[in-house]
């Protein structure tokens, strides 16, 4: 089943969904893998190893951030130890 849709449009619209990872109740038993495909523009998807808050709320340098550029297209699947990683799209 389909857990979020994220839909902009207009001018001067920033689409962007902050950092999180996949574990509200709607997300089920958290043991299926999580796909994001991307339909329109591009955009940035980004993970993140080693999440942390800095003390203001800001992710703490000392995480490894991996971005992705995806196309219309394009899809990312991850599941198993990296189930429960951080991620976020940010440029578009």
């Amino acid at each position: 089943h389909v857990l979020l849709v994220h839909y902009s449009h207009g001018k001067g619209v920033c689409a962007k969904i902050m950092w999180h990872k996949d574990s509200a109740p709607n997300d089920g038993c958290n043991d299926r893998p999580v796909v994001a495909i991307s339909l329109g523009e591009s955009a940035d998807f980004e993970l993140c190893e080693n999440w942390s808050l800095g003390k203001h709320r800001a992710l703490d340098t000392a995480g490894k951030i991996h971005r992705i550029r995806l196309e219309s297209g394009d899809a990312v699947l991850f599941g198993g130890k990296s189930r429960m990683i951080h991620h976020c799209i940010q440029d578009t």
